[in-house]
């Protein structure tokens, strides 16, 4: 019990990994899903099959999926970019570039 209490303190203050979790995909909409479930269609045709036919069509869906994820992203990062308020455009820079502040702390810790 007491160890156990230790290494939760531990990993809490001084983790030994860094799991990265899937990024907040509130861009998604009924029509990615669409694209989604029509490409994997496609691509279990394909490993059914080994037609290659299937497969470039989903690639051809992936391509067109991935330019619609890219369309929304651009929409929601311009309508949240229109504000005033410097930290707020400030913290946006840096979770477009990746660099939020979990992430930062991490990099510093890695430096000791």
């Amino acid at each position: 019990m007491i160890n156990d209490f230790h290494r939760t303190i531990v990993e809490e203050l001084a983790p030994m990994r860094v799991i990265k979790t899937r990024r907040n995909m509130d861009i998604m909409d009924s029509k990615v899903s669409a694209l989604r479930k029509r490409r994997d269609r496609k691509l279990k045709a394909y490993y059914k099959t080994g037609d290659d036919f299937y497969l470039n069509w989903a690639n051809n869906i992936t391509k067109e999926m991935k330019a619609n994820i890219k369309k929304r992203q651009k929409r929601k990062y311009e309508q949240k970019a229109c504000t005033q308020d410097p930290k707020a455009f400030w913290n946006l820079v840096k979770e477009i570039s990746g660099k939020t502040r979990q992430e930062r702390q991490v990099e510093d810790r890695r430096q000791w």
